[in-house]
């Protein structure tokens, strides 16, 4: 079963040349066939883990993203995940606007992927609450999302990873219920899952999921990484596929020194055909050698230069970031481990902010400049109610990346930054960002959990948060100034300027941009803060523009009785 882990290039411009795309990966030969958007191109087997493909002027005459998949002839193969590639004009930097949706007091890790076969992303989300069950929000193709529908995943599904895992040509889901069991469920590619086979592992919980065949038999496979309330220990197991959705036999479980955990980079990093994975551990990644029956040798120990900040979610991909032909590492941290090719690696740098990262994470050319840039989300240190930030760290020419970008989300406790999931939802070639995290608003104390939805647009507002300080009540401050900026080489419409408060109206605004901002050009939005009640007041500055996506910084003061 063939994996994919990198287009390249990773990205073009509308209206430019034939191009030759070389697709890097695990379990090619010479009847594996690339697909664009689901039709085969002309494709020439390199080597085991590298394809090349004949893309033509046609494929990428308009703005658009295309779904990049290899399909290997079975026995022995199947099809790829997809990896995005969009086809739009490049850029020096990235702007986002944030829409919450699907509000729900239980929801959990999302995942996307097209489950009713229309070529739109779709996104299913776990949800916890009696009855467990997915949450399945089919995309309209424009960044909206129908009415979620609802399947029973008869377990709670805290994790959930998707693959065709009984080679219907449907995406399934596989879900755990952090505790040991796991649980199939079957999709019948319009959306609708069926519970398949429900299985015990062991006492491993807290689980990062992976799919991949990792004995070479054509049936997708179960990586679970994770610990255990009982021994304290930490490691992975896998459950090998049938290729009809279960997962009978449960193989002996990987242990980890330093007793961290994460979600790993599955990949063959020596060039034996086999899969081996590298497994986040505290200061260091934990390499094991795949065997090619879904064993693995003892691991060996490669140092990161930018260790895991503590109590971090770690995690990890397997890309190769200096196009050099071997497959290397690189962290949520982020930190680099270059492959040597034989299943060693060399430290080499990284740009962490030290912070809290999502230990699942977007490696993706974001800004079409032709370099991969890396995705997250953090814990933030804006202030103790706005907590939680998407960040992009756009790549460079040698394979390192600059300081990130930020964009203000929600509130978001340390269990709420799981994932980020990137895809265009609206084909505009702008690959956006999905991530669950919490609403300010709660219920009898408890917060609704909601997903964000990170739509690629024109319009940046700066900073990200205006701080004011101490601010007695029933007077004034004088007004700070964010900038509102199009980034774009187009006008940008916009539609609104407001404040989002909850409680009193601590803050005022006065909007200097006008109905339509023009290209690569700057307004202004004066705030005031104008405290009614003591303590800790904060709003947001929202700007809705083109598409509906809303630009937003923070407000933030402390009224005082002095």
């Amino acid at each position: 079963m063939p994996l994919i882990h990198q287009l390249t290039p990773p990205s073009a411009t509308p209206g430019g040349s034939s191009f030759t795309l070389q697709v890097t990966g695990y379990g090619f030969n010479a009847q594996s066939g690339v697909y664009w958007n689901g039709s085969p191109r002309q494709t020439t087997f390199v080597a085991p883990g590298q394809l090349q493909a004949t893309i033509s002027a046609s494929d990428i005459a308009m703005v658009s993203t295309a779904s990049v998949t290899v399909l290997t002839q079975k026995p022995g193969g199947g099809t790829s995940n997809v990896l995005y590639f969009p086809v739009r004009k490049p850029n020096s930097t990235v702007a986002f606007g944030r829409t919450d949706i699907a509000a729900q007091p239980s929801i959990y890790r999302t995942v996307v992927a097209d489950f009713n076969n229309d070529g739109s992303p779709d996104i299913a989300v776990a949800q916890i609450s009696s009855p467990p069950a997915v949450l399945i929000l089919l995309g309209r193709g424009d960044g909206t999302f129908d009415p979620p529908l609802v399947s029973s995943a008869k377990i709670k599904p805290y994790d959930l990873v998707a693959g065709d895992v009984n080679q219907d040509g449907n995406i399934d889901l596989v879900v755990t219920d952090g505790a040991s069991g796991t649980a199939t469920l079957l999709g019948d590619g319009q959306g609708h899952f069926t519970p398949f086979a429900l299985s015990q592992d062991d006492s491993l919980i807290y689980g990062y999921f992976f799919l991949a065949d990792f004995n070479g038999d054509g049936a997708l496979d179960v990586f679970k990484g994770g610990s255990s309330d009982y021994t304290h220990a930490t490691g992975f197991f896998i459950a090998l596929g049938n290729g009809d959705g279960s997962f009978p036999q449960v193989l002996s479980g990987y242990g980890n020194l330093d007793g961290d955990n994460g979600y790993p980079a599955v990949g063959d990093f020596d060039g034996d055909g086999v899969l081996d994975v590298g497994f986040p551990d505290g200061t260091q990644v934990a390499y094991f050698h795949g065997n090619g029956d879904g064993s693995f040798e003892d691991p060996v120990y490669f140092q990161v230069d930018v260790p895991w900040p503590p109590g971090s979610d770690e995690g990890a991909i397997a890309v190769d970031i200096n196009h050099d032909g071997k497959l290397d590492i690189v962290t949520n941290a982020v930190s680099v481990l270059l492959g040597n090719g034989d299943g060693s690696f060399t430290p080499a740098g990284g740009t962490s902010n030290g912070l809290l990262q999502s230990p699942i994470f977007g490696y993706a050319d974001m800004n079409g400049d032709g370099y991969p840039d890396i995705s997250v989300a953090i814990a933030g240190t804006l202030s103790a109610t706005y907590n939680d930030e998407v960040q992009v760290q756009l790549g460079t020419a040698d394979g390192s990346f600059q300081q990130p970008i930020s964009f203000l989300g929600n509130y978001t406790p340390a269990e709420g930054r799981y994932n980020v999931d990137v895809a265009d939802f609206n084909n505009d070639g702008q690959l956006d960002i999905v991530n669950r995290n919490q609403s300010l608003q709660s219920t009898n104390g408890e917060r609704a959990r909601v997903l964000s939805i990170y739509l690629q647009g024109a319009a940046k507002l700066n900073p990200l948060a205006l701080s004011y300080g101490d601010q007695k009540v029933g007077t004034s401050s004088q007004p700070q100034t964010a900038k509102l900026r199009n980034i774009s080489d187009d006008p940008t419409t916009i539609s609104t300027v407001k404040l989002e408060e909850i409680g009193p109206a601590d803050f005022t605004q006065i909007s200097h941009c006008p109905k339509v901002l023009p290209a690569r050009t700057t307004c202004s939005i004066d705030v005031a803060f104008s405290p009614q009640q003591t303590g800790i007041r904060e709003a947001t500055s929202v700007v809705t523009v083109d598409h509906g996506s809303a630009a937003r910084s923070l407000v933030t003061g402390t009224g005082t009785t002095k």
